[in-house]
């Protein structure tokens, strides 16, 4: 039996990869997703341990947010009024979108590229079941840290840009929401 030396190699960057994002305390993404049919929802991201995350999203010139700590979730409706939820499952972090799509499969080394001035290896895998085709390209650096990732499925084309890791990030209920958390 012969080893494929991209596919090992490639499951080595991406095994450092999950340890070193894994272990962050706190993270920042940028999210472009489309269908493919022309609008594109924009969404800034700020997350904290371990269960906390703030969202800002804009869909065709509208503006959406979610805070969330623990079981509480505020939503930002377009009117700027927030509504307030409890007893939501507490979002795990760090967790990011190619952990829902275990296992991974055929692992490879696809390039190299400078990210935001930083030397980068791209690796791609497929994920999930093979009834449902999931692609993902990821932009790693050689500490593990992922700079960059596209995510792609029939109708789904998402693209994140991760950066501030392991800065203070600190996520407080709204201000104005009306309610305390």
């Amino acid at each position: 039996m012969t080893v494929d030396a991209g596919a090992s190699a490639g499951e080595q960057v991406l095994n450092q990869m999950q340890a070193t994002m894994g272990s962050l305390s706190s993270y920042r993404l940028d999210e472009s997703l489309t269908s493919g049919l022309g609008t594109a929802i924009q969404t800034n991201y700020a997350f904290a341990i371990p269960n906390s995350f703030e969202s800002r999203a804009i869909n065709s010139g509208k503006t959406f947010g979610i805070v969330w700590i623990g079981d509480t979730r505020w939503l930002r409706k377009p009117n700027g009024t927030w509504e307030v939820e409890q007893g939501a499952p507490a979002p795990p972090v760090p967790s990011y979108i190619w952990d829902y799509f275990k296992p991974y499969r055929d692992v490879r080394i696809i390039g190299s590229e400078t990210v935001e001035g930083v030397p980068t290896t791209e690796i791609a895998f497929a994920g999930g079941q093979q009834d449902l085709p999931v692609w993902f390209k990821l932009w790693v650096d050689t500490q593990g840290l992922v700079h960059r990732a596209e995510m792609r499925a029939p109708g789904h084309f998402m693209d994140h840009r991760y950066y501030d890791f392991d800065t203070p990030i600190t996520i407080s209920p709204p201000t104005n929401s009306g309610a305390a958390g």
